[in-house]
């Protein structure tokens, strides 16, 4: 996968993903639902494409540095 790859992924989750299930979340009204999903939940797929992105930068740079 390539860099680019991953960042249209990226590019992707927000208006398609993260984007409509804020809005849901505040337009559902119960304040602790909201705070649950936008101060936590979110934060997950985050995480995850950091770690994925780091291991992907990591493996190229080593594969590259042998050369």
């Amino acid at each position: 996968m390539k860099s680019r790859k991953l960042t249209l992924v990226w590019c992707a989750f927000f208006p398609a993903g993260n984007g409509p299930l804020a809005a849901a979340t505040a337009w559902h009204g119960d304040r602790w639902i909201w705070g649950l999903y936008n101060r936590c939940i979110a934060y997950v797929p985050v995480g995850a494409e950091m770690v994925v992105r780091k291991t992907f930068k990591k493996k190229r740079l080593t594969r590259h540095a042998g050369n």
